[in-house]
């Protein structure tokens, strides 16, 4: 009769836990920033035949930086994409 109850009881608690598990969700963060070149990216540019006139002024070009933070929790997730 204890081993019983102690199966059952088992058994109540797995099915949670998989229940549960199915709500958890990753957290991804995205975090852009707009700087402005340096003089060797710009001499780099220009260097390249990119279609770009070498009259073009450095303020004219930004670099774009995008971090991407994906905290997912415990062992649930372990295939992000995004």
């Amino acid at each position: 009769m204890k081993n019983k109850i102690q199966y059952i009881l088992f058994v109540i608690i797995f099915i949670l836990f998989i229940y549960i598990s199915m709500f958890i969700k990753p957290i991804i963060n995205f975090s852009a920033e707009i700087n402005n070149i340096e003089n060797e990216s710009y001499k780099q540019i220009i260097k390249n035949d990119n279609g770009i006139s070498s009259n073009e002024k450095i303020e004219k070009f930004k670099r774009l930086n995008i971090t991407i933070k994906i905290k997912a929790p415990l062992i649930f997730i372990r295939n992000v994409k995004v």
